[in-house]
């Protein structure tokens, strides 16, 4: 899968569950409504890394849209 495609997949995950982008330079920086910061990777290097935001999401929210 292409780097481009992960980075519209995370940015669609975490926009379903309400995170803003903040900021972007290396990384990109998410805030939730609630004051929550997550930071991501800007280019994945791997295909696993959805899954490992979902799972970012999941631990600190409780849940996943």
């Amino acid at each position: 899968m292409a780097k481009k495609s992960l980075t519209k997949e995370i940015r669609f995950l975490m926009e379903k569950n309400d995170f803003h982008l903040v900021r972007e330079t290396k990384h990109f920086i998410w805030q939730h409504k609630n004051g929550t910061i997550i930071t991501t990777s800007k280019t994945p290097s791997d295909n696993y890394a959805v899954a490992q935001c979902s799972r970012q999401i999941r631990r600190i929210m409780g849940k996943v849209v």
